[in-house]
C-alpha cells in the first residue's frame, strides 16, 4: 500500500517522520537537513492532494522528561524553510495543561465507611492475595481533544 493508493483529500493525515537531525551544540543549529529533505516528496504529496498533514517526530533521548535541549522547534523552524509553507509548531500534545498540581489523592477518595474493623480489612486482603485474578480487560477510554490537539484543516501542516 502506498500513498498515492488513498484518497486523501479532507482527511487529516499522521505521518511518522524521523527528525532526529544533528544539531550544533551551542547554537542549536541544524547542521544536516538530510532527514527532513527524505520526507518532503511524501509530505508535499499529501498537501498537494488536499490532506491536512500531522507530523510526529522526537529528537533525541529525554528519557521521558521535558528537556529544552531537545526541542522540535529548531526542526519546525527548517522545515517551513524547506517546504515553504507555513508549519504549526505544537510543544506538547499529550493531555490537558495543568494550571496547579491536582489535589492529594487523600482528598479525593472517598473514605469508606469507619464501621469497618482492621481485622475485616485483613481478611478481605489475605482472601484477596490468595485468589487468583484475571486480568481485568477495560474499554480504552475516549479522551476530549486538549487544546494542544492538532486543529487540522485541510491542506495545512501541524508538527508535534
Amino acid at each position: 500500500l502506498s500513498i498515492e493508493d488513498l484518497e486523501l483529500a479532507g482527511k487529516r493525515v499522521f505521518i511518522r517522520v524521523d527528525f532526529n537531525v544533528p544539531q550544533d551544540k551551542v547554537t542549536g543549529e541544524i547542521t544536516n537537513t538530510k532527514r527532513i529533505e527524505a520526507a518532503l516528496p511524501t509530505i508535499q504529496y499529501a498537501l498537494d492532494k488536499g490532506a491536512a498533514v500531522v507530523l510526529a517526530s522526537h529528537l533525541g533521548r529525554p528519557n521521558g522528561e521535558k528537556n529544552m535541549k531537545y526541542t522540535l522547534a529548531p526542526v519546525a523552524k527548517k522545515l517551513e524553510e524547506l517546504i515553504k509553507k507555513p508549519v504549526k509548531f505544537l510543544s506538547d500534545c499529550v493531555g490537558v495543561p495543568k494550571s496547579k498540581p491536582p489535589a492529594p489523592l487523600s482528598s479525593r477518595v472517598k473514605s469508606s465507611s469507619s464501621k469497618t474493623s482492621a481485622s475485616t480489612s485483613k481478611k478481605k486482603a489475605s482472601a484477596r492475595s490468595r485468589t487468583p485474578m484475571a486480568p481485568k480487560l477495560r474499554k480504552r477510554p475516549t479522551r476530549k481533544p486538549s487544546r494542544h490537539s492538532a486543529q487540522a484543516s485541510p491542506s495545512s501542516l501541524t508538527f508535534m
